[in-house]
């Protein structure tokens, strides 16, 4: 059967550029490692035998999936069964292709955004089975067996089975998404099993490891190829703590920023590409902990908002005085032309006093350390909602792509300075440390911050 991925009706970061990476690997460590949530099917409410079913589900992982609906869009006629102990069959009626819609439900049938993984068993070939997607939509990465050929089209993979029987089989995990669409094509009465919590067809190993490699800023230069994949001005390489994000340092074929598991020296492995990296991933979201500060799953290097306080890493990266936008065209190395190969100074507000995070603006919730957060001095209320996923919150967000990367607040100097200080030595307030007996000296750095006299520590006992 030929499967075919289509875009997914979600908005998704992957867009016009495309690299295929395979890499044999020994043991499915890295894929368990990676984040997901498994799907069980439970039965069936509707449409068995029918080319459109609702089916009962549920996730240990995420509690609010409880449906699976499949429905055929065009094409062919076909049928959906319920397969125990807790997967799902899909049986061409005709010879054809038919566009199914795949959809994953909670109890009010409404999508559940997360991350999927889908596993399709008895890959046959050759020339007989594939399984094919487009770069264009939600995919993580896709996987099989040493009998699935995995190998790269203009814009997506195709995953064919090279032997005859039961030999193959191929899984593929989207994310961040709770709608999508394949197209089923095969022969009359043949079928083709779903499991979606990878647990009863688990790949063989060695196995075949390939990603896409996306345009996130749109600047026509691969996130790979691209020193700054947000055009938000910080190379890469200053957002991600000093580590490529787009390098493999362990040689297992996944980007650092997906990597969760370090697999150098094992068997099969080559050798990585010299870069460094951190494998602690708290949250488990399949994101190391060291590529996104904020922990909203959207890496640092992707994030226009990278510490998550409503002011964008392209205005904090920058003095409020000094401030220039970013043009709207880039370098060789995708950096915005007018910033000499990337923003490479960035402001460190509390840099100067004695007590100090050492973080620059762009990753501190506070960046005068004045035990006020930016967001509350620079009178940002947050909808804590991002529906095109770039990191900028909704009530800040002005386009549904990065062609804007500041979104409504354009410069330092537009944010609150309620002592209107900003040319004379002081700062907007997200920025301005506090002297409140005005001598010279900042609270944090001043033992008696109101000048009577006594010492503060005797003041507040």
């Amino acid at each position: 059967m030929k499967i075919k991925l289509r875009s997914s009706v979600l908005t998704s970061f992957i867009k016009n550029y495309f690299i295929l990476i395979c890499v044999i690997l020994y043991g499915i460590s890295e894929l368990s490692a990676q984040n997901f949530s498994g799907v069980v099917i439970d039965g069936v409410v509707s449409g068995a035998g029918t080319d459109a079913a609702l089916f009962t589900a549920s996730s240990a992982d995420n509690p609010n999936i409880a449906f699976v609906r499949t429905t055929r869009l065009s094409g062919v006629a076909g049928n959906w069964t319920f397969l125990a102990p807790n997967n799902i069959r899909w049986e061409n009626d005709v010879t054809g292709s038919a566009e199914t819609l795949f959809e994953f439900l909670d109890s009010s049938q409404n999508p559940v955004q997360d991350d999927y993984r889908l596993t399709f068993n008895d890959l046959d070939g050759p020339n007989n089975e594939k399984v094919e997607y487009t770069c264009d939509s939600n995919f993580r990465f896709v996987t099989g067996d040493p009998d699935v050929d995995i190998s790269p089209t203009p814009t997506g993979v195709i995953a064919e089975g090279t032997m005859g029987g039961s030999a193959g089989s191929v899984m593929f995990e989207i994310k961040d998404t709770g709608i999508f669409q394949l197209i089923l094509t095969g022969n009359s009465g043949f079928v083709k099993n779903i499991d979606f919590d990878f647990t009863e067809f688990i790949l063989s190993a060695p196995f075949l490891y390939s990603i896409c490699d996306g345009d996130t800023d749109g600047d026509a230069l691969a996130n790979s190829a691209d020193a700054d994949d947000d055009n938000d001005g910080i190379l890469d390489s200053n957002e991600a703590n000093g580590n490529d994000p787009d390098g493999d340092a362990d040689g297992d074929g996944l980007p650092n920023f997906q990597d969760t598991e370090d697999n150098a020296g094992q068997p099969g492995i080559p050798a990585g590409d010299g870069s460094t990296t951190d494998y602690t991933d708290l949250n488990a979201d399949g994101i190391p902990d060291v590529y996104d500060t904020d922990g909203d799953s959207i890496p640092n290097h992707l994030d226009l908002d990278s510490d998550g306080d409503g002011i964008p890493d392209n205005v904090e990266a920058q003095s409020t005085t000094g401030y220039v936008a970013p043009s709207a065209t880039v370098d060789g190395n995708g950096v915005p032309d007018n910033y000499g190969g990337g923003i490479t100074t960035l402001i460190n507000s509390d840099g100067g006093l004695s007590i100090s995070d050492t973080l620059p603006d762009f990753l501190d919730l506070d960046s005068d350390n004045d035990g006020l957060t930016d967001t509350l001095e620079a009178s940002i209320t947050l909808s804590e909602q991002d529906d095109d996923k770039d990191g900028l919150d909704n009530v800040i967000d002005t386009t549904n792509d990065y062609s804007d990367v500041n979104g409504s607040i354009d410069a330092p100097a537009t944010l609150p300075d309620s002592d209107a200080n900003v040319l004379t030595g002081g700062d907007v307030d997200y920025r301005d440390t506090l002297d409140s007996d005005n001598d010279g000296v900042v609270d944090v750095d001043d033992q008696d911050d109101d000048n009577d006299g006594i010492l503060d520590t005797v003041e507040h006992n």
